[in-house]
């Protein structure tokens, strides 16, 4: 690989943790504001919930593994 390609190659993969970073902490404050909803608001709370998990699932447990494995 030339200086060129592993710059690029490193630039995508800081880009890809940075966006990482961004997505867990976008859970962190659903997360939060689950924990600190009162309890009475149970209709607020069930959205927040099923909101945490589906981004939990599409954006936080993601292999880079996997990903880097498939897109060799």
């Amino acid at each position: 690989m030339t200086e060129q390609e592993i710059r690029k190659v490193a630039d995508h993969s800081l880009a890809m943790a940075e966006k990482f970073q961004e997505r867990c902490h976008s859970a962190e404050r659903l997360l939060s504001e689950l924990t600190y909803l009162p309890w009475w608001k149970f209709g607020k709370r069930k959205r927040l919930r099923e909101e945490f998990e589906d981004h939990y699932k599409k954006f936080v447990s993601v292999s880079f593994t996997d990903y880097l494995n498939t897109h060799d």
